[in-house]
């Protein structure tokens, strides 16, 4: 039950631990597995705890907790009151109503799924067992089509052409990056790496014309061109746990570091030489940084 959000503020160079737990007096629960921002919420899933804590945006006080959940994972608004909640054990993807706060439905999908992202009237999840991008019709709240992949996907961005981005792996064998195109709803460019340069995380610029990647030997990649099929190293750092990877609107690259999970993380923030501008310590296992 040691799940946290650190708050820093780069302006003033403050840096508060246990945020959450200090604004809405009681502690966030059993791990933080990610994190989403509407103009006026944010969401904190909360996986073991099998929760939803749905805050104000202005001040992060808790509006209410969204309960119910088998193993929530990743949350994709798909209009001004639904959301979809993906999910590690349900074999569903849940239907929440995140203005009363209530879960109203599921849509039945024959794997765990992971990571969503919403291009028009199509909601693109990841599903890990069976290797698949589902493509839900958001109108009908039904799987229209699949994707099948070579390898379980894990991560999915949109680019600034409405292409995917898809990062694929399974332990210990090494990773597939994948580009789609959502017109065909086909594959059409994949990068294969090995089990020693294992790509861990994927992300795009804010603007979506540039993608990041960051391996587990502590290698951060970029495609400045989406059309390219080259990936330029940009720096190699020496990281230990390397466990999360974000990008802010001026370019600034944050890396989070687990370390072995029982103690306090960091996060640092690099430029694209490699120079690190600061760090920060953070509560246990950071995996990613949102910016306010």
């Amino acid at each position: 039950g040691n799940a946290s959000i650190s708050s820093y503020d780069e302006s003033k160079e403050e840096l508060t631990q246990e945020y959450f737990k200090a604004v809405n007096g009681y502690s966030l629960g059993d791990i933080a597995q990610s994190m989403y921002q509407t103009d006026e919420l944010y969401f904190i899933v909360v996986n073991n705890s099998g929760k939803i804590e749905v805050l104000n945006k202005d001040d992060f006080s808790s509006v209410f907790s969204i309960t119910g959940f088998d193993s929530p994972r990743f949350v994709q608004t798909v209009n001004d009151s639904m959301a979809y909640v993906s999910d590690l054990f349900a074999d569903a993807i849940y239907k929440v109503d995140y203005q009363n706060g209530e879960i109203v439905g599921s849509i039945a999908v024959e794997s765990w799924s992971e990571q969503m992202v919403m291009l028009e009237d199509s909601v693109y999840a990841c599903l890990y067992d069976t290797k698949q991008i589902a493509i839900i019709n958001t109108q009908n709240d039904q799987v229209d089509h699949t994707i099948d992949l070579a390898m379980s996907p894990t991560q999915i961005r949109v680019d600034s052409e409405d292409k995917l981005w898809v990062l694929t792996s399974t332990f210990g064998n090494g990773s597939i990056l994948y580009k789609i195109n959502t017109a065909t709803r086909t594959i059409e460019s994949e990068w294969t790496f090995n089990e020693e340069n294992t790509i861990l995380q994927l992300e795009t610029s804010k603007d979506g014309t540039k993608i990041y990647l960051l391996s587990a030997a502590g290698d951060l990649y970029k495609i400045s061109n989406l059309d390219s099929s080259i990936i330029n190293p940009l720096f190699t750092t020496e990281l230990e746990g390397a466990y999360g990877l974000d990008i802010d609107i001026d370019g600034g690259i944050y890396i989070s570091e687990a370390l072995d999970f029982t103690q306090a993380g960091s996060v640092s923030k690099y430029n694209e030489s490699g120079v690190v501008e600061y760090s920060i310590t953070t509560g246990v296992g950071p995996n990613s940084v949102v910016f306010r």
